[in-house]
């Protein structure tokens, strides 16, 4: 099974009037901006209050 961010680019994610966000079934998601930029995010809990991490600088994801 290919990784959930192969499936989302090669899909496309264009750049549409509002941000929004593609997730997939855990914690992580793919944020596109109005001008179309993309941003991997995770979501986390640390001591009980909400946290995220983005990962766009991670080489894995370029």
């Amino acid at each position: 099974m290919e990784p959930f961010w192969s499936r989302v680019t090669a899909n496309g994610s264009d750049a549409r009037s509002k941000p929004y966000k593609l997730r997939d079934r855990d914690s992580m998601y793919l944020r596109v901006s109005v001008s179309g930029s993309k941003v991997w995010k995770f979501d986390y809990r640390l001591d009980g209050k909400a946290a995220a991490t983005r990962s766009a600088d991670s080489p894995i994801f370029r």
